[in-house]
């Protein structure tokens, strides 16, 4: 799990299934299902990954590019036991593998020249529509801030470290692994 909320069949989320990323959601009529991008990743590439629904259909976008698709049940609602960033609530031993920078939770689809002008650059903050933005710029600590407006401080668990890969001229300390 790279971000989401997996639990009860109530599934949503950023996933590497594997070796290739993926949208979870509920499918109509059953349970939990991730939509895979059609391309295995490459070890050591960053990667800017995107999940977006409507209500009626999830899209997957990679580095920018829509790479897939799938239905959700209607008026499907994500589970309420929370958001979880590098792991899961429900299924131990589904922790991602490598280095997460940035995520951003939206109460809204964005589109996808939104998710091509994601990759310009960082957020301000107050997009409409954001309802969680983690930077993972602290380099230390056991808690991240949330840039967005909503102030939900996250808090780091289960042997999480920080880990220095910019050069120090970049102004960002430290990412979360």
């Amino acid at each position: 799990t790279i971000a989401g909320g997996f639990n009860q069949c109530l599934d949503w989320g950023i996933t590497m299934e594997n070796g290739r990323f993926g949208v979870s959601i509920r499918q109509p009529g059953g349970c939990s299902q991730t939509i895979v991008a059609p391309s295995t990743i490459v070890l050591g590439n960053w990667y800017h990954v995107v999940g977006t629904c409507d209500g009626l259909t999830a899209r997957l976008y990679v580095n920018g590019q829509f790479v897939a698709s799938g239905p959700v049940e209607p008026n499907y609602v994500g589970t309420a036991t929370g958001t979880r960033i590098g792991s899961e609530v429900c299924c131990g031993g589904n922790t991602f593998p490598g280095y997460i920078d940035e995520v951003a939770i939206w109460n809204r689809p964005l589109t996808g020249a939104e998710v091509q002008a994601r990759l310009a650059g960082p957020l301000g903050g107050n997009e409409p529509g954001l309802v969680g933005y983690w930077r993972f710029n602290e380099g230390q600590g056991s808690t991240t801030a949330d840039a967005s407006s909503q102030g939900r401080t996250g808090t780091l668990q289960n042997g999480v470290a920080w880990a220095s890969i910019a050069p120090a001229s970049a102004g960002e300390p430290g990412l979360l692994t």
